[in-house]
């Protein structure tokens, strides 16, 4: 009912604006609007359910036609086809993408932990050894809180750039579940992330 009585009111508004006819007048709308009585309350209220029982049994096949649900014949695997394969490919460019970025954002914040190493060596101070040498683990804790110091405003656009891509490749699915279409991408990959921090199964 709630979308059918936007629409009534929408065709009510442009109606009594007199906007077929040239330029919407909202005055005259409102004036128009106004002088509904209880008898035109409810025809507004009959046409939005008509408005309503006519929609709601297209809803689930147009969402099903959005999200890439397109059949079985031969011209629908054609469409399928180019549809998944263009969705896949962009998915792939998205991971390319977040990892480029991400390595030269890392590689920048080790070149300033290498600095700072070098810099506390030489005046004799204590240090945690060269970052080059640490382990994978100890080396992504280091580069992760230097993301948040003032030396890192140099990669502070890269680490932007490389969160915008991961988000977007975030939308899709895994590979074998890619969709035709980004509504589809984005509603499988809800649907297979849905109590994926209880377990792994896929319900």
């Amino acid at each position: 009912m709630v979308p059918a009585l936007f629409l009534t009111a929408w065709t009510a508004a442009l109606a009594t604006s007199d906007a077929w006819k040239a330029t919407p007048d909202l005055h005259l709308m409102v004036r128009r609007l106004g002088g509904i009585n209880l008898a035109g309350a409810v025809w507004l209220l009959l046409t939005t359910m008509v408005f309503a029982l006519f929609l709601h049994p297209l809803q689930l096949g147009m969402t099903r036609l959005l999200e890439g649900y397109w059949g079985s014949s031969w011209p629908s695997r054609i469409l399928l086809r180019r549809g998944i394969t263009h969705h896949r490919k962009r998915r792939a460019r998205l991971h390319r993408r977040h990892s480029k970025l991400a390595a030269a954002r890392d590689d920048i914040l080790l070149a300033q932990l290498v600095a700072g190493y070098e810099e506390r060596r030489a005046a004799g101070k204590r240090h945690r050894g060269d970052p080059r040498a640490w382990g994978e683990s100890q080396l992504e804790q280091a580069l992760t809180g230097q993301r948040s110091a003032d030396e890192a405003h140099r990669a502070s656009g890269l680490h932007a750039a490389a969160d915008a891509a991961e988000i977007a490749f975030d939308r899709y699915p895994e590979a074998s579940r890619v969709m035709p279409t980004r509504l589809g991408n984005a509603l499988r990959s809800a649907e297979d992330a849905i109590g994926s921090q209880y377990a792994s199964t896929r319900y």
